[in-house]
């Protein structure tokens, strides 16, 4: 809650003259009083992006990560399929989690290529510190063929954070 005297629809107007050029506020309104955003969110989404190049490109750099131009869009996609649901996902975390369980559900992964830039969206009911970057590694490193579906799905059934990809 606020003291402020702007109305809850305009607030983002005010807050935009505080923020930075690339970052901009687009909608407010007024939340309910019991309102978490941490805690009363349904659904969270991260949105990592990539770019296929053999020379690192200057003005994709501050906004994406660079890959190997042969990087195997479809084994990423066909991989990401095998992360969607309920798993336990402890070999996605990397040390400093502080979590009472380590299962989590992942509604959709998505990975999607348009003119060498690759995107990867996970949606699910939260995260662990750092799994979301522990994944795109992961789909990276089978996207390069040097780790299998196989070792995805032992990563899923415990088998350690040694085998996933690195941490992005």
């Amino acid at each position: 809650s606020t003291n402020s005297s702007i109305p809850p629809e305009n607030f983002y107007k005010a807050l935009n003259v505080y923020l930075p050029e690339d970052v901009k506020a687009i909608k407010s309104e007024l939340a309910a009083d019991d309102f978490h955003p941490v805690k009363t969110a349904k659904k969270k989404t991260y949105v990592y992006t990539l770019y296929k190049s053999d020379v690192a490109l200057p003005l994709l750099e501050r906004y994406a990560v660079m890959v190997e131009n042969s990087v195997d869009v479809i084994k990423m996609q066909n991989a990401a399929k095998i992360l969607q649901g309920e798993h336990d996902f402890k070999s996605f975390s990397s040390v400093g989690g502080n979590v009472k369980t380590t299962v989590r559900t992942i509604y959709s992964v998505s990975v999607k290529e348009k003119e060498n830039v690759i995107k990867i969206s996970v949606c699910g009911n939260g995260f662990l510190y750092n799994m979301v970057r522990i994944i795109v590694g992961t789909l990276v490193k089978i996207g390069q063929g040097k780790m299998g579906e196989d070792e995805l799905k032992e990563m899923l059934a415990g088998g350690g954070r040694t085998l996933g990809g690195t941490t992005f």
